[in-house]
């Protein structure tokens, strides 16, 4: 982090404009699923709201919704995708989704905030499928400065960090920009910033621009782990069934993983999605015995990196406190 002595340029709160690009994405905007099965009894089925970031790593829950496994538990399934991160986290502040998928790191503010949240199940590891790209004919070795354009707010600047240092640039003057991961390859077109990390479908279409791919989150292990977070007041509500909404999502996830190429189909016919949409290059999904090992027992493997963000907002002046009450083992089959 910088201080005193520091060569870096401040961190500019400024937003490069969104173009929310997620629109001209055929079936990715907004996918809604619902299940349409009963319970037992015959009773409607529960409806959960999932808001989620573009990743495929989420897309087990799709693949239990296509497979019945909700409509067999009684349940619905209603996947939104907001566009952007920080309007996902605000809507589901205020109240309008039931649950979100998001990066662990985007949730640490909340969390500093609210004691009201919790991790109900880690859907994935992203080992390669975050990328940093720097900008086509652009050489660090020449700029005065490197613009380095990312999202303040969740795990965008520690990666970016990690990226800077193994390169050898930690040192060098610095200008932080916050760019939305779907805005990064515009704002490298547009020269508005040097260096920026995304992640597909924004990844290949920043590729596809010609800008260069120098970075990816295999080497950064653990850092970028996926999870679902629920509020505390729902899960003691609805705990049954959102244990079973668990229990078909790491269901699905071992049936994608006995056969990844029909998964990958089944939910690209699903969401409606182009081949190749729900690829898990780069990603790592995460089993049950995964979600134990990073939830449960007394040293859970997430741990590390919950620490690992706390010290680094509370480098900010944003210290969350302990975050161990993040981690809510009890839904797991």
């Amino acid at each position: 982090m910088a201080g005193a002595g520091s060569r870096q340029a401040g961190r500019e709160g400024i937003h490069i404009g969104r173009r929310h690009a997620l629109a001209g994405l055929a079936g990715l905007a907004t996918a809604a699923l619902l299940g349409c099965g009963r319970g037992g009894n015959g009773a409607p089925p529960r409806i959960f709201t999932l808001a989620y970031d573009i990743w495929p790593g989420y897309y087990s829950a799709a693949l239990a919704d296509a497979l019945g496994l909700l409509a067999e538990a009684g349940l619905g399934l209603r996947m939104i995708a907001p566009g952007t991160t920080d309007r996902m986290l605000a809507e589901f502040h205020a109240g309008r989704h039931d649950l979100i998928a998001c990066s662990i790191g985007d949730i640490i503010p909340m969390a500093g905030r609210s004691r009201d949240i919790a991790i109900v199940l880690s859907s994935d590891e992203s080992a390669g499928g975050d990328q940093v790209f720097q900008r086509r004919d652009f050489d660090p070795a020449t700029a005065e400065i490197l613009r380095i354009g990312t999202d303040f707010s969740g795990f965008g600047e520690l990666f970016m960090r990690d990226y800077l240092a193994q390169a050898g640039l930690a040192d060098r003057p610095l200008q932080w920009l916050h760019v939305d991961a779907s805005e990064v390859r515009y704002a490298l077109d547009a020269g508005s910033i040097d260096i920026g990390n995304t992640w597909e479908p924004f990844a290949s279409a920043a590729a596809r621009a010609g800008h260069r791919k120098v970075f990816d989150s295999s080497q950064t292990p653990a850092l970028i782990t996926q999870v679902v977070v629920a509020k505390r007041r729902l899960i003691e509500t609805e705990r049954p069934k959102l244990a079973a909404l668990c229990a078909a999502w790491l269901e699905a996830t071992e049936r994608w993983l006995a056969d990844v190429p029909a998964g990958q189909k089944r939910i690209e016919a699903h969401l409606g999605l182009e081949p190749g949409a729900a690829s898990l290059a780069g990603i790592r999904l995460h089993t049950l015995a995964d979600n134990r090992r990073l939830l449960d027992g007394e040293t859970p493997a997430l741990l590390p990196v919950l620490e690992r963000f706390r010290a680094f907002f509370a480098g900010r002046g944003e210290d969350p406190g302990d975050l161990r009450f993040l981690l809510e083992a009890d839904l797991l089959p």
